[in-house]
């Protein structure tokens, strides 16, 4: 007998910390983006692998397992909210997903310590502001993949999830 379900498309990501990850083909997009590939080159801890030499951990790293998380969070408290009529839909889990997959995406290297190294009178963006900026720009190839392959509302709802604010 032939099983009907359709297996997701998408590619595994082999993880010195989390094993194997699969990554669904429309979230692979968001990866593939400049954007995104440009957190290969920003450090999760700064300058600490010059005492520490193997502590090379970058943000792309860091983000690919942030979004592994998140699936494993949703693989478990999905059934659990199920058997109390609480439902998440997909919509609901897609969101999630990129937010734990984009949350770091306006850092730039040492932003923790950029941020409060200028004057007070010199208006400056956090990193938080950026990955807003990132998110919901035209201009940016990640706005564009997430309209066209989520919704074209996706960029504005990811945002205002991960700022807490809403913004239209």
């Amino acid at each position: 007998m032939k099983d009907n379900r359709t297996k997701p498309k998408g590619k595994i990501i082999r993880d010195a910390v989390h094993g194997d990850i699969f990554i669904s083909d429309n979230f692979l997009k968001i990866i593939d983006t400049p954007e995104f590939q440009r957190l290969r080159r920003i450090r999760q801890l700064s300058t600490a692998n010059m005492l520490f030499p193997t502590a090379e951990h970058t943000r792309f790293s860091h983000s690919i397992g942030c979004y592994h998380v998140m699936q494993l969070l949703i693989e478990h408290f999905r059934p659990i909210l199920k058997n109390i009529n609480v439902k998440i839909d997909d919509v609901d889990i897609e969101l999630s997903l990129a937010a734990a997959l984009l949350h770091d995406i306006g850092h730039g290297p040492f932003s923790h310590a950029f941020e409060n190294a200028l004057p007070n009178t010199v208006k400056q963006k956090k990193h938080e502001d950026w990955t807003t900026a990132i998110i919901t720009s035209s201009e940016s190839r990640i706005q564009q993949v997430l309209v066209e392959h989520f919704e074209p509302r996706f960029p504005h709802r990811l945002a205002e999830l991960l700022t807490n604010k809403r913004l239209i």
